[in-house]
This record gives structure tokens, sequence and C-alpha cells, in this order.
């Protein structure tokens, strides 16, 4: 699945708020980093840990697992995500590529999600599956845009 989302924040604020990957998922909906996490220290091999609680298709399903965040040469994050369900034995693997293209009053913020579940999410309506998640993650793009924005705009980089 792709998805796109514009937001009115230079492209260089956002790769800041990118730099941090503790800072760069806080404004995921559901996602509850481990205390650790939280303030920015990363557990084994890079990885932070915590909870994703989702809301799709009129249910939830809780996770608990592990996410990376990576950079490729050509400038493109990696978000790599893996968990169980909290309640069940389901699992869940998702490979998130974000890339920023720079445009007219803002940045292009295109996501490219892989996604593999078994258990309960295997069992939800594709399409409203797909409904949820492309929210999540305009939520989570425009919480991350939020955060860069106010930085630029405290720097005298940007606009607040």
């Amino acid at each position: 699945m792709e998805h796109e989302v514009f937001v009115p924040v230079p492209a260089e604020a956002l790769r800041v708020a990118l730099r941090a990957p503790a800072t760069a998922v806080r404004g995921v909906p559901g996602l509850q980093l481990d205390p650790a996490a939280d303030g920015g220290a990363e557990g084994a091999a890079g990885a932070l840990t915590g909870r994703l609680r989702l809301r799709l298709d009129g249910r939830t399903i809780t996770y608990r697992g592990t996410l990376r965040l990576t950079t490729e040469a050509d400038g493109t994050y990696v978000f790599e995500a893996e968990g169980g369900e909290a309640r069940g034995t389901g699992h869940g693997r998702a490979t998130v590529r974000l890339r920023l293209t720079p445009a007219e009053g803002g940045t292009r913020v295109v996501l490219e999600v892989r996604s593999r579940v078994e258990g309960r999410g295997a069992r939800l309506d594709p399409a409203a599956a797909e409904r949820g998640i492309r929210a999540l993650l305009t939520q989570a793009v425009e919480a991350l845009a939020g955060d860069a924005g106010g930085r630029a705009g405290a720097s005298g980089q940007g606009p607040a």
C-alpha cells in the first residue's frame, strides 16, 4: 500500500525530527513506548520497545514488540515493526518506507507499507483495515510535522 500526505513544514525540519527515533514516533496514535524508550533510550540493537494499540474495523488489537528506524543511502527512512498480540497468539510485522519530497509550501511525505499479520489482525476486513491504517499514517505524519514545525519555528529555521 502506498499513502501520501502533504504537510506545510520544510523537508529539512522533518529530517531533523526523524533523527531521534523515540521523538519521530511520539505522535503515532495508540503507540506507547516502554519507559526507557520514552526518554529516547534505545534497547538492544537500537530497537525501541512498547505497545501499539490499533482500532481497526470496530476491533481493538494491541501488539507488543519492537520498532527500528534506519535511513538508507538515498535518504529513505525505514521503520520496521514486529510484535505479538498482547492477548492472543497472533503476530504482525510491518515495514514502512518514508520518503520526503520538498514541495511548494511544504513537503510531500510518501509512505510505502508492507505488512504481514497472523491471528486476529488477519481476520479483519481488508478494506476497513486499510482505511484505518491510512488514517493512522496521516495522523502520525501530521503529528511529526507539528513537532518538527514547532522546533523549526523556535529555532528561526522555518514556519511555526
